[in-house]
């Protein structure tokens, strides 16, 4: 393996690792929006139930 080649690997490597990143904090965040509205379904549902 060449030195240009292992720069090369380096480089997508971390082109991996930063789209896997992203990736995670785009899935925690729909996550938290999930888990928000969930809540407030819940909630109506409760509301609904007890009157």
């Amino acid at each position: 393996m060449t030195s240009s080649e292992r720069i090369h690997l380096d480089g997508d490597l971390r082109c991996l690792a930063r789209t896997c990143r992203h990736l995670l904090s785009l899935i925690s965040s729909m996550k938290g929006s999930v888990d928000s509205l969930v809540l407030a379904v819940t909630c109506c549902l409760s509301e609904a139930s007890s009157t």
